[in-house]
């Protein structure tokens, strides 16, 4: 699996500029590749999907992020969304949909592709090891369990989180025509990952990334390639 880094972005992390805030990105699209954009100007043309950017330290906390099908900068086929974290907060986005365009009810179009900001940080009611599903699924809905969970359905472009995990995992995905079977491990310092589910060239498919703190970025620690990784650091 392909990884891309945010390179353009390291000089900022030395200097007199300070750290504010850290966002890493999955591309969890049904689509062959996306065209992704932070703030304005700094692109990533043709990421596949299943790709991932790395995380890095970053010099503010307003945040502004696109994406479209590569090579097809449709204003009515982009998604976008903006939010503002809190200073040296780190968030996951994660690109997920089809970009197709749905006529609902009203006979309004809509988007199908959303863009999730999900927190590092566990909530008060929550305990490590969390890990964050997400159904990038454009259509159909998703049954996952979690070491012994009787199941939980996720509609689609739908996330949930399974928190107080041991430190080895088992989660099953399944779905009309999709069977994924993915065991896990957390390793300290981890106590966070998301798994998305997603079509790949019309097959299911999925990735996995750790939730890393602005520490942990800055004290270089790197992300797993794989599909089924111990999530411990290298």
């Amino acid at each position: 699996m392909k990884v891309h880094a945010l390179l353009l972005l390291l000089s900022l992390c030395t200097g007199s500029i300070s750290a504010q805030s850290n966002v890493q990105v999955i591309n969890a699209t049904s689509l062959d590749a996306v065209d992704f954009q932070i703030q304005e100007g700094r692109k990533y043309k043709d990421l596949r999907a299943g790709s991932r950017i790395a995380g890095g330290a970053f010099p503010w906390l307003d945040w502004h992020v696109a994406f479209h099908p590569a090579g097809h900068p449709d204003k009515e086929r982009t998604a976008k969304a903006a939010f503002s974290l809190r200073a040296l907060e780190s968030r996951t986005i994660v690109l997920i949909g089809d970009a197709a365009l749905v006529v609902e009810g009203d006979g309004k179009k809509s988007l199908r592709s959303r863009i999730l900001a999900l927190p590092h940080d566990l909530s008060p009611d929550e305990k490590p090891n969390r890990l964050i599903i997400v159904n990038g699924l454009p259509e159909t809905p998703l049954t996952v369990g979690v070491s012994g969970d009787q199941g939980r359905i996720l509609p689609p472009l739908e996330s949930a989180s399974f928190p107080g995990l041991p430190e080895g995992v088992f989660v099953k995905a399944r779905a009309t025509g999709i069977s994924l079977d993915l065991p896990l491990r957390f390793l300290p310092p981890v106590r966070s990952a998301v798994i998305c589910v997603y079509l790949r060239e019309g097959k299911p498919a999925s990735v996995v990334m750790e939730q890393r703190s602005l520490e942990g970025i800055q004290e270089g620690r790197t992300t797993p390639s794989s599909g089924h990784p111990d999530l411990s650091r290298d």
